[in-house]
């Protein structure tokens, strides 16, 4: 499922629906730097809906668009 987050770890999926999420599961955010002021508000990404939860996201992707606020890590 796809979804933009709003704020404070909720996303506000295609299909209507808020989901609550935990940062610790982003599966790819080591790979993005962000600060209080480059927050993850009105990232895309892509989501499971919890199977003991289903308001609550879960295996979390960070879509990379050309409008992100947090920027990919430089490559090493």
């Amino acid at each position: 499922m796809k979804g933009t987050i709003l704020s404070n770890l909720i996303i506000r999926a295609e299909d209507g629906k808020r989901y609550t999420f935990k940062l610790e599961e982003i599966q790819n955010l080591s790979k993005f730097s962000y600060t209080e002021e480059h927050s993850l508000d009105g990232m895309e990404v892509d989501f499971e809906q919890g199977k003991e939860d289903e308001n609550q996201a879960t295996s979390l992707f960070i879509l990379p668009t050309q409008e992100s606020k947090v920027t990919p890590h430089p490559a090493a």
